[in-house]
């Protein structure tokens, strides 16, 4: 039953957070906006990590494992959201929203 609940909550705050950031898009650049959201949710997840006992593993983080996953945030995150939160106010959540859900 737990794992419905969490599911609808991850749904619930997913869908949500596309309006909030379109609304914030009328007051913030698109890449001050993206870097606002990606500092919180860094920060979330770290702190979740460290309060649930499961922030191991870093040793294994090698030079060229790191070089991969900062070329994956940057291009993913730092590139693609930004994109998707400047085409919020252009052509709208209902039609943004459905097009960056979309995967192959």
């Amino acid at each position: 039953m737990i794992g419905v609940l969490v599911g609808l909550l991850c749904a619930t705050t997913w869908a949500s957070a596309s309006v909030m950031m379109k609304e914030l898009s009328k007051k913030l650049d698109p890449f001050t906006l993206n870097a606002v959201r990606a500092l919180a949710g860094g920060v979330s997840m770290l702190l979740l990590a460290l309060v649930t006992g499961k922030a191991t593993g870093y040793q294994a983080l090698t030079p060229e494992r790191l070089f991969f996953l900062f070329s994956s945030v940057l291009i993913g995150g730092g590139i693609g959201d930004t994109l998707y939160i400047s085409s919020l106010p252009r052509i709208g959540i209902s039609r943004a929203f459905p097009i960056a859900s979309t995967y192959p």
